[in-house]
Parts: C-alpha cells; structure tokens; sequence
C-alpha cells in the first residue's frame, strides 16, 4: 500500500475556516479545523491510502452536512427536496443518506412538520381546493398518509367552501362588464376547477350564482364616490 505525506496545510483564501491539504505536493482535499484537529493533521505526517481516503470520506460527509445547513437557513425542506438539491451538488447518494439521516435525527427535517407548515402558507396566501393542495405535497416527494394528514389539518383550520366562495367573489369582480352571464359563469367555475376545487363545492357556489352576482354588485356600488 503505497505512503504519502502531508507536505503543506494552508486557510482557502475564500473561506479562512477552511484548510487545502497538499499530498506529496499536490492538493488533495479542503478540510475544516475540527476535522484537522481530529485527524491530527500536519506537515510531514505520514498516510497511507487508507487513511487518506478515510479523511476524505469524512470532510465530504461534514461539507454535505454543512451545504444541508445552509440550504434549510434558506428555507424549510422535506426529505425529497434536500435529497434532490444534494444530489443537484453533487454528492454521493450514500452521503446524502447519511445526511439526510442526521438532519432527521437532530429535528431539522421532519416531513410531517413540513407538510403541515407548507399547507397552511399555501392557504394563507394561494388558496386552493384539496386536490390541488394535494398535488402540490406530493410534489414536495411527501408520502401520502403525511399529505393526508396535512390538508385534513390546513383544512381543520380554513373551511374549504368558505375559501372556494372567496375566490368566486374575487374571480367575479373581473366581469362586471360581461354582458353575456353563461359566460362569466362559465369562466368562475373552471376557475375554481382549476385551483383544484371539487365539482360539489363547484356546483354548491354556483347554485348561489343570484347571490353572488347581487353581492359583487352591492360592492360595485359601494365603491363609487
């Protein structure tokens, strides 16, 4: 098994928390201080090719876990996204396991969590039907016994109807003008469709269509000066 030894350690001119490793004169890898104290790094010491490898498995795995970090300081992530952005960097899917793994075990991601923060946003500030918001978990990779739990909590908490006929109201207010009223009507019911509203609620809306209309017109009145 063939020896080398450490023949220069110097900080990265980007980043001074960071050191370069320099191998029989040539770079070999960047590590941080904790893993050169932990290694006992210095010049002239002596590795063979386990050793090398064994303190390049471990600085990939602390870069990962530190790029995850930074990554959830962003903003919060599940399980399926921080696999995804990981690998987009470039790192073995072993260390992303690995990674992933740790970030499960110390709280940072929790998939259920995420799912029901993600859900209550989307209907705080994007309202949808169910469908859609569940379309939407699961396009965050979640499982679906979490997406389940997640709307039945966000809808727990914002009626779904409720939030269906809000739109309406809002969607309505574009066609005052429209003198064709199928039309409109037309127009507001796939709307709703397709903020993933079931046709029941649909249906439920547009049975209050008199309603509606004599409601958008109070407000059209009411603004007038």
């Amino acid at each position: 098994m063939a020896t080398h030894r450490i023949t220069r350690i110097e900080p990265q001119k980007r980043r001074k928390d960071r050191f370069s490793i320099f191998v029989d004169d040539e770079f070999a890898l960047g590590v941080d201080a904790d893993l050169l104290v932990e290694f006992h790094l210095a010049e002239g010491l002596e590795l063979d090719d386990d050793a090398l490898a064994e303190i390049r498995a471990a600085s990939e795995r602390r870069r990962a876990l530190e790029r995850a970090y930074r990554l959830l300081a962003a903003r919060d992530r599940s399980e399926h996204e921080m696999r995804t952005r990981l690998k987009e960097i470039g790192f073995e899917q072993a260390v992303i396991e690995e990674t992933v793994a740790k970030l499960r075990e110390r709280g940072y991601l929790n998939d259920s969590r995420f799912a029901v923060d993600f859900a209550r946003s989307q209907l705080a500030t994007h309202p949808v039907g169910r469908r859609e918001l569940e379309w939407r978990l699961r396009q965050k990779g979640l499982a679906d016994p979490i997406v389940a739990s997640a709307v039945e909590t966000a809808y727990g908490e914002r009626n779904e109807r409720s939030l269906a006929l809000e739109l309406a109201k809002a969607r309505l207010r574009r066609y005052r003008n429209e003198p064709d009223e199928r039309k409109v009507k037309k127009r507001v019911a796939d709307f709703l469709a397709r903020r993933g509203f079931g046709w029941e609620i649909v249906s439920e809306i547009l049975d209050q269509w008199d309603s509606l209309r004599s409601d958008d017109t109070q407000t059209s009145d009411d603004d007038r000066p």
